[in-house]
């Protein structure tokens, strides 16, 4: 579910016009290095993170509501 909340928000960020502003420094360095990954506007952590929320607490709500409270062992 991280993953596909990562993937909603990064994708939401690349189709969206405001938020590709904000995302497109991510995504300007002339040279890739292990830093460049880490460069990001603090908008495009708070899209990244409630996406990343949003499908975690989405999918977590599903396992509780198929198997019961035994999920949360």
């Amino acid at each position: 579910m991280f993953d596909l909340g990562y993937w909603i928000g990064h994708r939401a960020m690349h189709e969206i016009p405001l938020l590709w502003e904000f995302h497109k420094t991510h995504h300007a360095a002339e040279v890739l290095t292990p830093v460049t990954s880490a460069r990001s506007h603090p908008v495009d952590d708070l899209i990244q993170m409630n996406a990343i929320a949003a499908t975690s607490g989405l999918g977590y709500g599903a396992l509780v509501y198929l198997f019961g409270e035994t999920a949360q062992r």
